[in-house]
């Protein structure tokens, strides 16, 4: 995996990286097994703590300045049990926009 990061060139910008886990339909009937393992597994991990976000049970966002060990131990997680990630590499913290839908009777937008 090291090989493509650095033939990507995206090691020297990126801050964080978001990852996204998807299902493994391609293992037929293994895969809710291995799936399950993989999220136990990978939301048990202490070092998924500080400064790594977890977004659902399967996407993560990770701050590469001081979680890399988490982006290496959940790929290694994946490719043991053989469950796609996909990895957007980030040049600085996303800027997330929190969104609900509104309660009946309520909007969303602030009163001044």
């Amino acid at each position: 995996m090291g090989l493509v990061f650095v033939a990507m060139n995206v090691h020297q910008n990126a801050k964080f990286v978001l990852v996204i886990a998807d299902y493994p339909e391609k293992l037929g009937d293994i895969a809710s097994s291995k799936w399950e393992i993989f999220l136990t597994t990978a939301n048990k991990n202490k070092s998924t703590d500080v400064e790594t976000r977890k977004i659902l049970k399967n996407v993560w966002q990770i701050d590469l300045k001081t979680e890399m060990n988490v982006l290496i131990y959940v790929m290694n997680l994946a490719k043991m049990n053989s469950i796609p990630l996909r990895i957007l590499f980030l040049d600085d913290a996303p800027d997330w926009i929190h969104y609900s839908e509104p309660l009946p009777g309520k909007t969303n937008i602030a009163s001044h």
